[in-house]
């Protein structure tokens, strides 16, 4: 165990602790409130008459703090046509926007918006009906968009009879993020952690009935999305998980682990129903099935519908308005009790042992809700965050379910290493033995499991380093140094380096090169630009190869898995992402983001049609050559060596260089800071995310700077960047990006030809 204990360190990042810095806070300090002078204003706001005889009334509920500074937090409540004596029941409405958009402020009768036309259903069956506000991801942290939301139906619950409005008992329905969003506001406890410091304490909200409109169901904190957690997307980088930035600390970890759903998973949640369209998330409805029934083995009231379109799908009204009606209007029925032990016990028998493992947690965790119980921080290898708790104190029986949670997540890390052991993720590899160690106490066939991992890595750097060593012998004219460093070594593929060496292969220089040759990687040439600059290509010949099961995807499940790399015809590739000196030669203007005078870096912050158009001036300057982005199966050929390999170098250099971000200034390395991979590419995984030439499942109808309409399918970009978590960092790795985005881990590789069919390559994603 000693023994492992030294070696992990050479590929598992540091443990999970803050740094000794100025602390960053993800939720900025409060702000006072009168709540006589907020009550006053909200009694004054005008009633608005609508069209249809709706009514509408705009309702200041708070001030709160953001980074920017405080603000207002509004709710626009919507009351149905006509008097009304008696107090009518209330369905809250969370609007969608990712966390990073969309406002309370919704327009009733706006003909775009499905949801409107939903409200105005339910308002048509006599429910009022309150849009709640809540504070975005830009401008405070997780839990505020919990606080502020239950802070509006506080002030509801008391003060709603000014309304004629009866919030004691309230229906809540939301899209997309405002699902989750409203799915966790039936699920937290209201504690001083989900409440806040905002006013109207005192009020416990009681959730009659769930709708989910689009919303993510089922799923546990994956340390690698950070989206709606808050703070700007520089902080999502590796250094928050690892510690080397001073937000990442133990209550940010925390707040990570209950925005998520699996804490507070309990049979007190109020009867649900899940809607989504048919073709949204992909066509992929397995989480949602997998929701309802746990929620159906909990004794929850679940249902499932699916309907026609996509992610704004609403389904039919009327299905709603009953829902609601059913629930709201009847007798009031008796509130059931969390009961995590019983709930603990169902989650682990569903095989389901983190989130019975997170509820046992929940149940220990202190009053105010502020932090866990005592224990430490996992990652496990599905990249899930976890509380490794300490039960030695617990209750037997609250001891006996957790331990059996633990050995069910020891089983699943235990299964999980030797394939990536197999496949040559040496950091995972280690990681989920690591893993089994703590969970499992000391397991030998985990220890040397561990130990391979950290021997073959080390083996693998050796290998990877004297052929980037020889290769710079090679270009400085010293064959008889480059031979000698290599005949150290008995490895198949520095056979295969000296073969190249002794025997180089001739081939006519392309016409556009400006240099070419044959190294130990294979062809190269050089591709001149304007300013002394050149662009250094590798030629990837075609194969045909089967896709390992990990490295298999798709766009829609309707749509069959690629399963082979098929490249009929060989094609360049550049050596590097391209940089900040190769896009200025073109006439690329300089996004603010990006250090002009740091010619060696990746171009970043720069978005897809910048970079169509960037292309299009330079195949203007190569008479007869396609200039243009690499298909994903050429991309995943290039990033394997033709199959041969997953590993990229070294001791997963790839996800080392990933944690090597200076915590003061993140971004992106110069491009040639790592070992090269065995077709001798840099920073194909681990570098920045790299825009490729493939089409993802979304499309956009959009008016360019020159006021062309055009219709672009969203990009694929492949391979992970320097903010990536090094557990998500592979060839396998693969997001879909709009075509707009300009993200500072975003960047672009050349292509160049490709056989007859290559100059038709914007045709799969401009349409």
């Amino acid at each position: 165990m000693k023994t492992l204990l030294r070696l992990l360190p050479l590929l598992v990042a540091p443990a999970l602790s803050g740094a000794a810095a100025e602390v960053v806070p993800l939720v900025p300090d409060p702000v006072p409130n009168d709540e006589a002078a907020l009550l006053a204003a909200a009694r004054a706001a005008p009633v608005v008459t609508l069209d249809g005889g709706y009514r509408q009334a705009d309702l200041v509920v708070a001030r709160v703090a953001t980074w920017d500074g405080p603000r207002d937090l509004s709710i626009r409540l919507f009351l149905p046509p006509g008097d009304h004596d008696t107090p009518r029941p209330l369905v809250a409405y969370v609007h969608g926007g990712g966390f990073i958009g969309g406002s309370p402020l919704l327009d009733l009768h706006d003909a775009r918006s499905g949801f409107a036309a939903a409200l105005r259903a339910l308002l048509d069956d006599g429910f009022a009906v309150a849009s709640l506000g809540y504070r975005l991801a830009r401008e405070a942290g997780w839990p505020a968009p919990i606080q502020d939301t239950l802070c509006g139906l506080r002030f509801l619950a008391r003060h709603g009879a000014l309304w004629n409005v009866d919030a004691r008992r309230v229906g809540i329905c939301g899209h997309s993020a405002g699902a989750r969003l409203a799915a966790l506001l039936t699920m937290v406890p209201q504690d001083r952690l989900h409440t806040g410091p905002l006013p109207w304490a005192g009020e416990p909200v009681e959730f009659a009935a769930l709708w989910l409109w689009a919303g993510a169901a089922w799923d546990g904190p994956q340390v690698d999305a950070w989206p709606e957690f808050g703070k700007p997307r520089n902080y999502s980088v590796p250094r928050l998980l690892f510690g080397e930035h001073p937000a990442w600390d133990d209550a940010a970890r925390h707040r990570l682990r209950v925005r998520h759903n699996l804490p507070h998973l309990s049979r007190a949640l109020p009867p649900t129903h899940l809607l989504r369209g048919a073709s949204d998330y992909g066509g992929d409805h397995r989480d949602a099935e997998r929701t309802v029934e746990i929620w159906r083995a909990l004794g929850i009231a679940a249902d499932l519908s699916i309907v026609p379109g996509g992610h704004s799908a609403t389904g039919p009204h009327d299905r709603t308005t009953a829902f609601f009606r059913s629930h709201l209007g009847g007798p009031r029925e008796s509130a059931r009790g969390r009961e995590p032990l019983e709930t603990a016990r169902i989650l682990t028998g569903l095989g389901e042992a983190a989130a019975a493992l997170e509820v046992l947690n929940a149940a220990q965790t202190t009053e105010d809700g502020t932090r866990p119980p005592h224990g430490d921080w996992m990652i496990l290898h599905d990249h899930t965050l976890v509380w490794l708790p300490d039960v030695s104190t617990w209750p037997d029986e609250s001891q006996a379910l957790a331990r059996a949670a633990i050995r069910r997540l020891a089983e699943a890390e235990s299964a999980a290493a030797p394939g990536f052991l197999e496949r040559g993720a040496w950091f995972r590899a280690a990681e989920a033995a690591g893993n089994v160690l703590r969970l499992a106490g000391d397991d030998p066939a985990m220890r040397d499991l561990a130990e391979q991992a950290v021997t073959a890595a080390r083996r693998e750097a050796q290998v990877f380093r004297a052929l980037a060593e020889a290769n710079a012998h090679v270009h400085a004219g010293g064959v008889g140094a480059a031979r000698a460093r290599l005949e150290e070594f008995d490895d198949p593929r520095i056979r295969e380096a000296l073969d190249r060496l002794n025997a180089p292969e001739e081939a006519a220089a392309p016409p556009w090169a400006a240099a070419s040759g044959t190294d130990l990687y294979g062809r190269w040439a050089d591709l001149r630009l304007p300013d002394e600059t050149s662009i250094r290509m590798r030629w990837v010949g075609p194969g045909n190869w089967g896709l390992p099961e990990h490295l298999r995807y798709r766009n829609r499940t309707e749509e069959p898995w690629v399963t082979e790399v098929a490249v009929e015809h060989g094609f360049w590739l550049a050596e590097t992402e391209n940089t900040v000196a190769q896009w200025k030669a073109i006439g690329g203007g300089m996004p603010d983001s990006v250090d002009a005078e740091t010619p060696d870096l990746p171009i970043t912050g720069i978005d897809y049609l910048q970079i169509l158009d960037w292309l299009e001036r330079l195949e203007a300057r190569h008479e007869g050559v396609v200039v243009r982005l690499p298909r994903e199966e050429e991309w995943l050929h290039a990033v394997t060596a033709g199959g041969r390999t997953d590993a990229m170098a070294g001791i997963d250099t790839h996800a080392v260089h990933a944690l090597n971000v200076d915590a003061e200034a993140p971004g992106p390395r110069p491009v040639r800071d790592v070992l090269p991979s065995l077709g001798g590419f840099y920073g194909l995984v681990g570098g920045v995310q790299e825009w490729t030439g493939s089409p993802g499942r979304h499309t956009a109808r959009f008016q360019d700077a020159r006021g062309r309409f055009r219709v672009l399918a969203y990009p694929i970009a492949r391979g992970g960047g320097w903010s990536s978590m090094p557990h998500s960092l592979g060839p396998e790795t693969r997001q879909q990006h709009r075509h707009g985005n300009r993200q500072p881990d975003l960047g672009f590789r050349l292509a160049l030809g490709g056989g007859p069919e290559a100059g038709r390559w914007r045709e799969a994603v401009e349409r």
